[in-house]
């Protein structure tokens, strides 16, 4: 991965993934992070995906273009 991607790599681990650290254990050199902001359980479609749930939104945006027909611009 090139040094470049590093910062979004954190931003999205912090945010998404396992949460920023909070510290780190001296001893065991363990780190405590916070729960992130936007947990996978939030984002992630496997979930969806094994409940046979649709994997977008396509129904809703259909509504939207017939609504904006319907009542214009």
């Amino acid at each position: 991965m090139p040094r470049e991607a590093n910062e979004i790599m954190e931003w999205f681990e912090n945010y998404y993934v396992h949460g920023k650290v909070r510290h780190r254990l001296r001893r065991s050199g363990s780190v405590v992070q916070e729960p992130p902001l936007f947990s996978p359980s939030l984002w992630s479609v496997v979930n969806n995906i094994e409940n046979t749930f649709p994997r977008s939104q396509n129904s809703v945006e259909v509504w939207h273009r017939r609504w904006e027909t319907l009542v214009g611009n």
